[in-house]
């Protein structure tokens, strides 16, 4: 189902899509009311039909749970949250646009990996995780397909779809 020009939210024109995974899609899109880029993600429409119908409770809350943990953490290393809601049967995250390569190719195209790089990007890591554990949260899923280079060398963690919300009066 093609997408692109659909409108979310009576703002997010969806322009182009840029990834997607097991929970969703993540669109190109371009806010009209500020007039600047952003990243959307959807959720995959059965997915989101399904929470729609009252089956999907489950999906329905990991996505919301994704999106306040999200917007919790404030982190220079973490994607910025500007918006998240229903339109339709759409769920929908919104997110600042950032340019830049994933992990995962980045390591492909430089093979063998500076090790410098790596120690750079071991330390840029830690940092975010410190902060999204200070929430505290749990990521469970970082990978480098979730991790964006850009082009100055900072990393940003772009998902935190599985992230577990820690109990502090449980040990786990």
């Amino acid at each position: 189902m093609a997408l692109n020009g659909r409108i979310i939210a009576g703002r997010y024109e969806l322009v182009s899509l840029i990834g997607q995974g097991g929970m969703g899609q993540v669109w190109l899109a371009r806010d009209s009311h500020l007039d600047r880029k952003v990243a959307v993600k959807l959720l995959h429409p059965d997915r989101a039909a399904r929470a729609a119908d009252g089956d999907g409770d489950e999906v329905r809350r990991r996505f919301v749970r994704e999106c306040r943990v999200t917007a919790q953490v404030d982190h220079p290393g973490l994607v910025t949250v500007h918006d998240a809601g229903g339109d339709g049967v759409d769920l929908y995250l919104v997110m600042q646009y950032l340019e830049g390569a994933d992990l995962a190719d980045h390591l492909a195209e430089h093979d063998p990996y500076p090790w410098p790089w790596a120690v750079a990007v071991a330390a840029q890591l830690c940092s975010v995780l410190a902060a999204v554990h200070a929430v505290p949260v749990v990521h469970r899923d970082l990978k480098p397909r979730n991790v964006l280079v850009r082009p100055d060398g900072t990393l940003t963690v772009l998902d935190l779809g599985v992230a577990a919300v820690l109990d502090t009066d449980t040990t786990g």
